[in-house]
């Protein structure tokens, strides 16, 4: 495989970080080994190869400028990354001492909680013994309200 295709496959280097971090020094050492063949081919080879060897030595050398370029800007996210990572630490250390306050404010609340259900319940148990008593006290409230009346107009009568 052609170094630079691995260096262009993102998609199956992206699902793998560590691949990702290991390309560079695998690219040199792929690089390193064409250059061993190369100089042991031309220690051994006739001499109307050189020609063909150099062109072979001057794409190996294009390719390991490429393969630095690539590790320039791999060393660069990898720099990037670091930076995004300590800044979610700090968040994550913020959110926890957020959610641990929260929970020692919500410890009276669900409290208070309980003591609303127990009241609920009262409140339930008083509504449910006072409502037969409703139609009476309505026919009480009528005859107070008679007598009231009564009063008004005698003491009204009385003034006059």
């Amino acid at each position: 495989m052609n170094p630079l295709q691995v260096i262009t496959a993102p998609a199956r280097l992206a699902l793998k970080p560590a691949r990702l971090a290991l390309t560079p020094a695998r690219l040199a050492l792929r690089t390193l080994d064409d250059l061993h063949t190369l100089a042991d081919s031309v220690r051994q080879g006739p001499q109307g190869d050189r020609e063909s060897l150099m062109s072979r030595l001057q794409m190996l050398h294009s390719e390991v400028i490429e393969l630095n370029r690539h590790a320039h800007t791999v060393t660069g996210q990898a720099t990037d990354l670091i930076v995004m990572a300590r800044s979610l630490d700090a968040v994550a250390r913020q959110l926890h001492g957020e959610a641990e306050e929260l929970s020692e404010t919500m410890e009276p609340v669900m409290e208070s909680l309980d003591r609303i259900d127990d009241v609920t319940e009262s409140v339930e148990t008083l509504v449910d013994s006072v409502e037969p008593f409703q139609g009476a006290a309505q026919r009480v409230g009528r005859i107070a309200d008679r007598f009231s009346r009564r009063g008004d107009e005698d003491a009204v009568a009385e003034r006059g």
